[in-house]
């Protein structure tokens, strides 16, 4: 399918041009793989009838891939050295927050049904005997017909 985020976008959000062909593919991939996720976390969008923060998301994580191909957390070159927070995602992957924008621009939410089903069974308690302490003639605890509203 085609990807629901345009090469454009994603160049003006980067705020620099493409390197050369091979960075030009990466981001290409980058969208359609993007794409690909959201719509497996929401409903199978066209570019024609994507949300527009579904769009946000797609660049969001396509941007992830192009900044940092390599997913690296830390990078160092001499006295330099920059490394990015474990809460920070770095892959294409989308983050919770994302997949729930997602899952909320598609209508999905929390709310859930199950379905009950009844036994054919009755569900009316016997009655329960409990022996005395001492000779006797075991003595009813509980009979279902003492129930205030019981059987009749």
């Amino acid at each position: 399918m085609t990807a629901l985020a345009t090469l454009d976008a994603l160049v003006a959000r980067l705020g620099r041009p493409l390197d050369d062909e091979a960075e030009t593919a990466l981001a290409e991939a980058a969208l359609d793989d993007a794409s690909d996720l959201v719509r497996h976390y929401g409903l199978p969008w066209t570019p024609e009838n994507c949300p527009p923060i579904v769009r946000r998301v797609v660049l969001r994580a396509a941007e992830r891939i192009v900044r940092n191909p390599e997913n690296a957390r830390m990078e160092m070159e001499g006295s330099y050295q920059i490394s990015l927070p474990a809460s920070l995602p770095v892959s294409g992957e989308l983050t919770d927050e994302e997949q729930s924008i997602v899952e909320k621009a598609a209508g999905f939410n929390d709310l859930v049904s199950v379905r009950i089903t009844r036994s054919d069974a009755p569900c009316r308690p016997t009655t329960v005997y409990v022996d005395p302490e001492g000779p006797g003639e075991p003595i009813p605890f509980f009979d279902p017909d003492d129930v205030i509203g019981g059987a009749e």
